[in-house]
């Protein structure tokens, strides 16, 4: 499977406020939240799923970014105070 997990085009016919909801629901994996939301976008199964795992994978990588990053300038500051 790939790492990478392409943005769904109909992501493009929504708003801001739309997306940051969604992106909210995939952040809390509030699934049932989620399929509320987008039942009244007309949209069917497959693309439900498509945008469930676009915005579920994007928050696991930000996620694992945080944390990544969180423990490099944890690493930096301690090298920088040894020397």
């Amino acid at each position: 499977m790939s790492n990478n997990v392409q943005r769904p085009a109909v992501l493009d016919n929504l708003g801001s406020s739309q997306i940051n909801e969604m992106e909210q629901f995939a952040q809390e994996n509030n699934r049932q939240s989620f399929d509320l939301t987008v039942k009244s976008y007309g949209w069917d199964k497959q693309t439900c799923d498509a945008v469930w795992q676009h915005l579920t994978h994007r928050a696991s990588q930000d996620e694992a970014q945080r944390a990544f990053g969180n423990q490099q300038s944890q690493g930096g500051s301690n090298q920088m105070s040894a020397s």
